[in-house]
């Protein structure tokens, strides 16, 4: 508030408050739980398993044998168990992937369209490229969307797996 306002408040008279009835705020932090990946001759096979609480959900997608290709799979496969959680008539939709050096660092970049109700809105998710650049990739991806999950609609909020 001062750096913002030039309000300078005593931190002693400042308090926080729950008012009974409200409802409480769930929690919908998507978390990377695996990433599989596995090379043959003709491509790469990606597997992503993500999780909220105790729901758990696995999107796949193939690329081929190049480095973008493998990124942009890991993404779309991101993506896709993202969209399992959700409600019909929400997506997420993969736009593109780019790593950007920043300072001495390299990020990785991913392009997100979130569709609902009719509308388009463009997401941005970004982390610094980490010992495990597909990781990366996938912490990403799940930067952009973890923004906007809680105002979203969920297929189902009970516990299951897929």
């Amino acid at each position: 508030l001062l750096a913002r306002f030039q309000l300078d408040l005593d931190h002693r008279i400042i308090s926080v408050a729950q008012i009974p009835g409200l409802p409480t705020v769930v929690q919908r932090r998507l978390i990377c739980d695996k990433l599989e990946l596995s090379t043959g001759r003709s491509g790469v096979d990606v597997a992503v398993s993500l999780r909220v609480g105790d729901v758990y959900h696995k999107g796949v997608a193939r690329s081929d044998l190049s480095s973008a290709g493998r990124n942009r799979a890991i993404a779309q496969a991101t993506t896709d168990a993202i969209n399992q959680f959700l409600a019909a008539g929400c997506r997420f939709c993969f736009e593109e992937l780019k790593q950007v050096p920043i300072g001495s660092q390299v990020a990785v970049m991913v392009g997100l369209r979130l569709e609902q109700a009719g509308k388009a809105e463009a997401l941005l998710g970004a982390c610094y490229l980490g010992e495990d650049p597909n990781f990366s990739v996938a912490l990403a991806t799940l930067d952009g969307v973890n923004r906007r999950i809680l105002t979203l609609p969920f297929a189902r909020e009970e516990g299951g797996n897929s």
